[in-house]
Formats: structure tokens, sequence, C-alpha cells
């Protein structure tokens, strides 16, 4: 429930609905084409008293392997003249032997055609908070985010006719009309967006009749993942299974007022990084790598741009080579009307390029160096060098990185980004993983905790010096990074949501290791 804060809402259409249910061997019923007279008596109306109906409060426990790691509640109002949202969630989580608290709160206000007019996000973890707020003006959302005494905003387009809060799925689901007798199954397309990283991707939504009278199983399909709720037929919720990603089995279950005040959360052992990993064998001195060569199964290769810089793909077949050191660079002046690296010397919500604090940074750091490479450098070296290696769950911003001076590879990248493309040096942000003989490897500050050699996600940076781009790691302190950083997604922060459905499906053999002493 927490999981997907904002929806805009989209029917599938009707002969796309039709197709994939022909394909899948299901019944499929579009509302528009529904008209029979005993469908229509079983359906609740699309109406503000039918929404109406589901004032009050309500709460659930959250529940991992006999363990209570976490719990969430939701209010819904109706007023006069719109419907009030109101959902919060805990829940503790173990990441590299350290737990961590998460918070999330999100108010919602819609007009009776469930259209939002304005939300609230908020996400707290330890001393980090970030508030995002949005509000709708002439088919848009404006969008604002507070973090670390800052402010970002921006525009994001709404075409869609309806955008509901995550609880309203269930019901907006079921004001669409419940499967009627002999229709089994009801299908729907909604886009769901995430305000955490200000990503839209589409979700397919499934109603279908449960084997218990009077109960239906809705699922939500999205990047791979699925999440199951079994919901009355006026739409409460009776429970809701999910995944945490990478593979935290989770079950989410109604509970009293007073026993929720009171419930006592604990982290689950399930530490989320070390279920992230890619097994992998032990590679004896990564850094003398010249060239890795592996076999890729598991996922759709046509989904991740594995192909590119350093990168070649034959068939399953990747190999990642490190580049050389350049032996030539351009001054930043020499940029000067290059308009096809202007995306690469922008800011977004994560990387406040124009923030005075990141430009008068970016000054103090490469001083009167107008070389392209060498400001690389300086700047790598700051990053590595002043930022504390730790796990950090929080929305990767550059200016709270500044002021916190800590975090893990995502404030690495986001800062470094940011300081970089102050200083005029083209940068793009690389996620995908990277190879470690232990479960936790921070580079070289860091103290390993076990010994499980495999991949872990992770993210660098890339930068233009006049001539060609070059990798470089802030984090584990690698110019250019090394044969074992193979690279999925090139963006910001906001890209990792395409991530969600590779956790635990991707798998790597190894086929060939070249040493630079083997050249």
């Amino acid at each position: 429930m927490f999981l997907y804060p904002l929806t805009f809402w989209e029917p599938m259409a009707a002969d796309e609905a039709a197709s994939k249910a022909n394909s899948e061997g299901t019944s499929q019923t579009s509302v528009s084409s529904e008209k029979s007279q005993q469908a229509s008596e079983a359906q609740p109306k699309s109406s503000p008293r039918f929404f109406g109906s589901h004032q009050g409060q309500r709460h659930f426990q959250l529940r991992s392997e006999n363990q209570t790691i976490g719990k969430a509640a939701y209010r819904w109002i109706e007023t006069e003249e719109n419907f009030i949202l109101e959902e919060e969630s805990q829940i503790k989580v173990t990441m590299m032997g350290m737990v961590q608290r998460i918070q999330t709160r999100v108010a919602l206000v819609l007009d009776f055609d469930r259209r939002i007019q304005s939300f609230d996000y908020m996400l707290r973890t330890g001393d980090s908070e970030a508030r995002i707020k949005g509000r709708r003006q002439a088919g848009k959302l404006r969008v604002e985010k507070d973090q670390a005494n800052s402010r970002q905003s921006l525009d994001i387009e709404v075409s869609e006719s309806i955008v509901i809060g995550g609880p309203m799925i269930r019901l907006a689901a079921l004001s669409q009309g419940l499967p009627p007798a002999g229709k089994e199954v009801k299908e729907m397309q909604v886009l769901m967006f995430e305000p955490s990283q200000l990503a839209v991707v589409p979700m397919k939504v499934q109603l279908r009749s449960s084997s218990q009278a009077g109960q239906f199983d809705l699922t939500l399909r999205y990047e791979g993942q699925e999440i199951h709720n079994r919901i009355s037929r006026d739409g409460n919720l009776l429970e809701e299974r999910m995944m945490i990603p990478p593979s935290l089995p989770v079950v989410a279950t109604p509970l009293e007022p007073k026993a929720y005040e009171n419930l006592n959360i604990v982290a689950s052992n399930f530490d989320l990084v070390e279920a992230s990993r890619v097994a992998f064998p032990t590679i004896p001195n990564p850094k003398e790598l010249r060239s890795l060569k592996v076999r890729v199964s598991g996922v759709n290769l046509n989904d991740f741009n594995f192909a590119r810089h350093r990168q070649s793909l034959e068939g399953d077949l990747l190999e990642i080579r490190v580049e050389e050191i350049p032996d030539r660079s351009a001054p930043v002046q020499s940029l000067v009307g290059r308009n096809d690296l202007s995306a690469y010397l922008q800011g977004d919500f994560f990387i406040p390029v124009q923030h005075p604090d990141i430009q008068r940074k970016a000054r103090e750091i490469v001083g009167a160096e107008s070389d392209l490479w060498k400001r690389a450098r300086r700047i790598h070296d700051f990053v590595y060098q002043s930022l504390d290696k730790r796990p950090y769950i929080s929305l990767p911003d550059a200016i709270e990185t500044l002021q916190s001076r800590e975090g893990d590879c995502n404030e690495h990248a986001v800062l470094f980004t940011a300081l970089a493309r102050a200083a005029g040096v083209p940068t793009r942000m690389v996620i995908g993983l990277v190879h470690s003989n232990t479960t936790m490897s921070f580079g070289d500050n860091s103290r390993p905790v076990e010994n499980r050699p495999g991949f872990y996600y992770h993210a660098w940076v890339e930068v233009f010096n006049g001539y060609e781009w070059i990798s470089m790691d802030p984090t584990w302190n690698q110019i250019p990074a090394g044969a074992t950083h193979i690279a999925l997604i090139e963006g910001s922060a906001a890209e990792q949501v395409k991530l969600v459905g590779l956790v635990g499906n991707l798998e790597l053999s190894l086929v060939e290791i070249q040493r630079k002493s083997n050249l």
C-alpha cells in the first residue's frame, strides 16, 4: 500500500484488453461494453457516495517471516468540495547489517471525479527528510521538492482522465465494475507515478472473483513486480501480499487502532543488500582486469542498454573493457556551442546544478584549472575523500549530500554529477552492477562483513574530456572504473525504478577474464 502513493487511472483499450484476455485464456469484460442488467446491478456506482462510504481510518500491520517489521494506516474523508486521502507507513529494514527506519506520509486532495488536485509526500529516514508537493494546474502537476533547506520545482504533464492515490486503486477498480456472473476477470491499465523518484511507469490491474464468497483478488503488476490484494465487495482491504525488492515478502493485514498504536516494530534479519546479490565466483585482484566476458540470462536483454560505452553484446555474451587513461584533454572553453552535450550539463530535481552551494563548491574545487579532465579528477578526489561511506536510504540529493558528507554510491554519484556539471564538465550517471568479493564493500574505506562474492547494484559516473567519455567511480576510487562494472541504465536517480523487475531475476556466469599483464 505504501509502494504506489500516486496513480494516474487510464482504462485499458477494449481491443487491447480483449486481445490480452484471449492470449492468456481468460475472459475479459470492458466497462464500456458491459450492458447487461445483471452486471449493472452488481457494480458499485462511480459516485461521491460510493467513495464517501469508505470514510474513517484503517490500520494495518506489516509482517515478514513471523516478524512485525512495519505498520501502515490511511484515512479517507469526503468534504463538500472534495475527497481527502491521508496515508502513512513506517517500516524497519536491514541494509549491510545496519537497521534503517523508513517513514512515509502522503496526503492527497481529489475532486469527485477522482482527479488529483494536490498532494503532499514525505519521506523520512534517520536525519534525512524530503517533501514533494504537487498541485494540478491546467493539465499539469506543478511539483516542488523541499530537501536540505533547498527547493526545486518542475511541471509534469497530466493528460489522463483520473488521478488517484494508492488505496484508491482498490476502490477505483470496483467503481469500474465487479466481474459479472460468468465473467471471472476484469483488467485495467494505470500509470503509476512514484513521487520519490518522479517516475511514471505502467501498471496492469486485474480484478478476479475470489473462491471466498463476497471477496475479490486484485493483482497489480508493474516493472516485473506483483502486489496481491484480497478485498471485500465494498473495497476494504482484507490482506495484501507484496515483495519489497529484491525478495523480502511482506503481508499486510488489518489491525484495531489500539493494537496499531502499541505495535512493536522490529527489523527483519533479511538484509536487502545481500539479497540483491547476483551470485558470481570470487575474482582475485579485480583491479588488474583489462576485460571481463559474462553470459547474461534471466531477463529480456532488450529491456536494458547492455551495448554501450565500454560494453559489447553478442547474443547473450556481454564483454566489458576498461578504457585507457586519456592522453589528451580539452579546455572547458572548447565546448562552447556543443548543443549535443547540453543534457549532460543540466540539473534536475536531484542534481541542482545551479544551486549557489553547488556552484560555490565547484569553483572552490577546480580553482583556475580549465582542463576538463583535470577538473573531473579534482572533483572525483573531493567526493571520494570527503564522504563517509555508509548505507543510506533517502532521495539521493546533491545538496543534502554536500551538507551531510555521507552516503552510499547514489550519494557519491549525484554529488559528483552536480559538481562536475557546475564546473562545465559533461557528466552522466550510470546505474548497474559491480562485483565485490565480500558482502559489503564501499571501496578502500570499508570493512567487509562476510565472504559472499557476487555482483551488487551500484552507481558511478562517466565524464567527457572534450574527445571521449571516461568512467569514474568516486565511491570506490577507481579511474577508470574497473572491468567488473556492468552498466544497465544511464540517467538520474529517477531511472532506478527500471531495475525493480531485474532484481532477483538476472543471472551472470563467467566466460572469460583478461588481465592487464596478459596483454
